[in-house]
Parts: C-alpha cells; sequence; structure tokens
C-alpha cells in the first residue's frame, strides 16, 4: 500500500485455482472531486478517482473506471463467462453463481481504506449499504469482545516467517501510476 497526497495505491499479488493473480486499486481520497493529472506532455488528462483490475495469469477479468461525473467514460466490468471458466464453472454453481463469487473477491481484494461512496463503482457487485455498521454493533460492551487466546509457541523465527509467508497473500506497494 502507498499513499501519494490523496491517492492510495494497493496492488495484491496471489494464487488462486493454480494461477497467478493481481489485484490492483488506485483510489482518490475525494470522492465529489474530478482527478486531474498534468502529462510529461504538459496537457491535463482527466483520471478515474477510483479505478480497479483482477488479472489472472495476466488476463484482466474484472475492473472499473469511475469519475466523478459519471458519463461516458464510466466503465465497471466482469467477464463472467471467463472468470467461471477459471475458477470452474462447478465451482460458480456451488457458490450460488458469479454474483457470491465477485462479492467474495471484493471483499479480499478490496483496499480496506476504500471510501464508502466508491464500494458501489467497484466491479464487485457489493453496495456501500453492505458495509453500514450499527453503533450496538461497535460498542463498548466488554462481554461481547472474544476471549484473548494465548499465544502459540513457535519452533523458530525461520518457521514463524514461512508460515506468515504461505498464509497470507503478498500486498506489494504501487510506484504511482504507470
Amino acid at each position: 500500500m502507498e499513499v501519494l497526497s490523496s491517492e492510495r495505491c494497493l496492488a495484491i499479488e496471489f494464487s488462486l485455482a493454480g494461477r497467478t493473480g493481481c489485484y490492483t486499486q488506485r483510489t482518490h481520497a475525494d470522492v465529489s472531486s474530478a482527478v486531474w493529472l498534468l502529462t510529461k506532455g504538459g496537457v491535463m488528462e482527466l483520471t478515474p478517482n477510483i479505478a480497479s483490475k483482477l488479472e489472472l495469469d495476466e488476463v484482466a477479468l474484472i475492473g472499473c473506471e469511475h469519475y466523478t461525473d459519471g458519463g461516458a467514460r464510466e466503465r465497471r466490468w466482469a467477464d463472467e463467462t471467463q472468470l467461471g471458466e477459471v475458477i470452474g464453472t462447478d465451482v460458480v454453481e456451488k457458490l450460488g453463481g458469479c454474483t457470491p463469487l465477485l462479492q467474495f473477491l471484493g471483499l479480499i481484494c478490496m483496499d480496506e481504506g476504500t471510501p464508502a461512496a466508491y464500494v458501489d463503482a467497484l466491479p464487485f457487485k457489493l453496495t456501500s449499504a453492505s458495509f453500514a455498521v450499527s453503533e450496538s454493533a461497535v460498542g463498548n460492551d466488554v462481554s461481547s469482545k472474544p476471549p484473548a487466546k494465548a499465544p502459540r509457541p513457535v519452533a523458530s523465527s525461520k518457521a514463524a516467517t514461512a508460515k506468515a509467508a504461505v498464509s497470507k497473500p503478498h500486498r506489494a506497494a504501487s510506484q504511482g501510476r504507470k
């Protein structure tokens, strides 16, 4: 994760169904203002307020480009046929179709710092209402907190590092726009 002024850049590399995956997301903090980039040629270029792309084996399957003013430049897409072929149509059917698969991928990949105003623009068929949390759900009642777990012994620091590397996806910081 890299934060450049008001832009958050996220890149996650992972493996899914034996394929190499990469999810990228660029999000601008101000959801109500257009975002302009001054190119090397001195031209102002309108850029998306949020842009995301999910690739498996370097094939783009899901993505979006959202601009504050919407319009013809607005894009949100998912190649559900290709996604079904990659994941397996039987798996997609067991999940209840492509919508639950997209929602699952969104919960895994989406930058947790994404402003709620952008959630509907992402290609995961999630809604900002999905992320609304009532104050009673996050109250200060100690009895609602799960009990603390005792730390598990680790044989060596190398074993702990290896376990962490296997169990967590790699999150790489983006170096800005490419």
